[in-house]
């Protein structure tokens, strides 16, 4: 089973320049199936036999009890041969053909498909050319998705900065701090990232760049990446506030996090102003952090009454005021508005 993406690369040897445009056809509709159902299918197949557990049950008085159990494990199931096969289609196959036409398409795979664009939109239904000009404008990001979700910390010092470029959501937040492995939410944090429209690996070089989190071998190693925007996805998803308001609180999402003092007494004024109820008290104290109940805190404007609310009880506060007026004063471009809103 292993060997079908070498005969495939063998068989490919002999095709012309026109027939790259079937390759790149065949890739995109590979390319449906995202990084993490592929990491999903490695992780099945690679633990779907439990033969490395057996040692730590055989004793000297069960190895007879124990052949049959041990026979029936070696031997793979249907559903282990389901697996691989799912596991070689969707993961080896495409890399295989990906890296083919890199090594023989003059410009490599992304250049390819770039060159062929008209011709792929005839062949392609609309979802399928959103599905590749994703994989356009991501590609970088695909390309180290695994040494990410493996190798880096994306702890909530680079989630606050991220959040502060306005590449992700407030509302992430929640999403991302669901799963309770670092790996998993490194997982989704990316696969947010892959949903936005604009390039966000650039961002997240940036983010990463000022992080001690990430190891510098894979950072230099990102950095060593050739840059290349391109927005061509038209997929939306709506923020649960826009507007110009919503800019500048995530803007300075990062900067709220760690100088905002005397939560309390904030908490208390906009309850007051009923844009908290008493119970949120409780909830966003519990941590008995700073930064959570700034984040918790944060998390709860969620329209833009509830912006310009915050907004008074932070120059109510004489602790404050200065973040009211960095908040008021915080240039709000065309661009970062776009951002927020999709």
């Amino acid at each position: 089973m292993y060997y079908l993406p070498l005969c495939i690369t063998a068989n490919l040897s002999c095709i012309t320049a026109t027939s790259y445009l079937l390759l790149l056809s065949c890739i995109t509709v590979l390319s449906c199936i995202t990084a993490t159902h592929y990491c999903y299918l490695s992780c099945i197949t690679a633990t779907s036999s439990p033969v490395l557990l057996l040692p730590l049950c055989i004793t000297a008085t069960s190895p007879v009890l124990l052949l049959p159990l041990i026979t029936a494990l070696l031997i793979p199931t249907e559903e282990d041969n389901r697996l691989q096969a799912a596991y070689t289609v969707l993961y080896t196959v495409p890399r295989a053909i990906e890296h083919y036409i890199d090594r023989e398409y003059k410009g490599g795979f992304l250049q390819a498909i770039r060159d062929h664009k008209n011709q792929l939109k005839t062949k392609l239904r609309s979802d399928e050319w959103d599905l590749l000009s994703q994989l356009i404008v991501h590609h970088k990001l695909y390309h180290f998705y695994d040494k990410i979700i493996q190798d880096a910390i994306l702890d909530k010092d680079v989630l606050d900065k991220l959040i502060s470029k306005c590449i992700l959501r407030i509302d992430d937040r929640a999403e991302i701090e669901h799963y309770p492995r670092q790996s998993d939410r490194n997982r989704c944090i990316l696969d947010l990232l892959i949903q936005r429209p604009q390039d966000s690996y650039s961002v997240l070089l940036e983010v990463l760049k000022e992080s001690s989190s990430c190891p510098k071998d894979l950072v230099e190693c990102m950095d060593g990446q050739t840059t290349h925007q391109e927005v061509v996805s038209h997929s939306i998803v709506k923020s649960s506030i826009t507007g110009n308001h919503s800019v500048r609180l995530q803007k300075n999402y990062h900067h709220l996090t760690q100088n905002l003092s005397d939560v309390r007494n904030v908490i208390d004024l906009l309850i007051s102003k009923g844009v908290l109820e008493p119970d949120d008290h409780v909830e966003i104290v519990s941590s008995g952090v700073s930064a959570e109940m700034n984040r918790k805190l944060i998390a709860k404007i969620r329209s833009e009454q509830d912006y310009l609310s915050f907004l008074e009880a932070l120059k109510e506060d004489p602790g404050n005021e200065e973040l009211a007026s960095d908040l008021e004063s915080t240039d709000v471009s065309k661009e970062e508005l776009n951002l927020v809103q999709t």
